[in-house]
């Protein structure tokens, strides 16, 4: 936190204070302020800081692990949502700095819910009786180091620009297809007799064609004597150990599809994935089979390597995080959401548990497990 204080001043995306805002009307008033104009500033940072117990001009540090008026980050969403429908995401956190105690409120802005705006009047009336007042549907933001004032609205210029960072327009052109896969509910699947097309509903530039050959990629478990090949598959141990103890399943099997995607008549980028079908092995395993289907899509394995190799002596848990959020995994999340849409939602992110991390993060996995990998242990049919 010091390194990003001791050679900055305040800005449109930090502020600092002396001391906590105090537990008082006119403390929530100033705090919801602050907060509200730095989440709707035309910063290009994704985090906005405000630094407690540190004073702007020549970076004092003035200690407040005993401040009476500390709030934790569930007191101050608290406060924010009486006023804001909402909120950007709020953390609070703490670091000491010669033996003095600094707090910081971390606010995340997310592009899908800008412009943050008041849903109800905001107001208290000082020491002096004079009335301080936010209006309903206010949107206010802060240029440089200052707010804009209680009694206005952000220019005009602004608040279009927030509006065009909402859909993504400041964005490069594939990244906003990523922002837009996350918005699963406004896509829309529409079958031909020939592929398959998804297409985003806020925007149908952007959409993604399916081709695929069914016939001439389909690969049944039961057709394979080793289990090497079907590891490109990407899936756990567990499901080739369940297979060995449960016999073959004749149905189960994998095969790619290919997909392109498109935006303002521009292929951006094509894609394999792998479509998987497994019929038994989840509802023997998982007696809830509410949150799991027996058919769903995983990245092409050499996607998922190419990721280890940008991130060396990584673990497995943070390896299934970075998986999660590429596009490749988003596309396989989006496909299964509109392939499944009038069946009950699931957790998709559970299908992570699936891939085998022993295989893709221990370059010596299938020589230490050999004998299991190439194990001919039933008959090709």
């Amino acid at each position: 936190m010091w390194n990003l204080i001791q050679n900055s001043t305040e800005n449109d995306y930090m502020d600092f204070k002396i001391e906590w805002y105090p537990k008082s009307n006119q403390g929530d008033f100033d705090m919801i302020h602050d907060i509200l104009s730095l989440s709707n500033s035309l910063s290009d940072a994704p985090e906005r800081f405000i630094f407690i117990g540190v004073r702007d001009n020549d970076k004092a540090i003035f200690d407040v692990s005993t401040d009476p008026n500390k709030r934790t980050a569930e007191d101050i969403v608290r406060k924010l949502r009486n006023y804001i429908s909402v909120p950007p995401l709020i953390d609070v956190v703490s670091e000491t700095r010669d033996n003095k105690q600094i707090d910081c409120i971390k606010i995340t802005i997310q592009n899908r819910n800008l412009p943050y705006v008041t849903h109800t009047i905001m107001e208290y009336q000082d020491t002096k009786q004079k009335k301080h007042r936010i209006p309903k549907y206010a949107i206010l933001s802060r240029t440089c180091r200052i707010n804009d004032g209680t009694v206005e609205y952000a220019a005009k210029e602004v608040v279009e620009e927030l509006f065009a960072r909402k859909k993504g327009e400041h964005l490069p052109v594939l990244d906003r297809f990523i922002q837009y896969l996350d918005d699963i509910e406004n896509w829309k699947m529409v079958n031909s007799e020939n592929q398959t097309t998804y297409y985003y509903k806020k925007n149908h530039t952007f959409k993604i064609m399916r081709i695929e050959n069914f016939n001439a990629n389909i690969i049944y478990t039961t057709k394979v004597q080793n289990y090497a090949y079907l590891l490109d598959f990407c899936i756990c141990e567990d499901y080739w150990k369940y297979h060995q103890n449960n016999g073959p399943t004749h149905d189960d099997m994998f095969y790619w599809i290919k997909l392109e995607l498109w935006a303002d008549n521009t292929i951006l980028e094509t894609f394999d994935i792998a479509k998987i079908y497994l019929k038994y092995y989840f509802s023997d395993i998982y007696h809830d089979s509410a949150f799991l289907y027996e058919d769903f899509y995983l990245p092409n394995r050499d996607d998922i390597l190419k990721l280890k190799h940008r991130n060396a002596d990584i673990t497995p848990d943070i390896f299934k995080r970075l998986i999660s959020k590429t596009i490749q995994f988003k596309i396989c999340r989006l496909i299964h959401h509109l392939e499944h849409e009038n069946y009950q939602e699931c957790d998709y992110d559970k299908y992570l548990d699936y891939i085998n991390y022993d295989d893709l993060l221990n370059m010596d996995y299938r020589k230490r497990n050999e004998k299991f990998v190439f194990e001919k242990n039933r008959t090709q049919n």
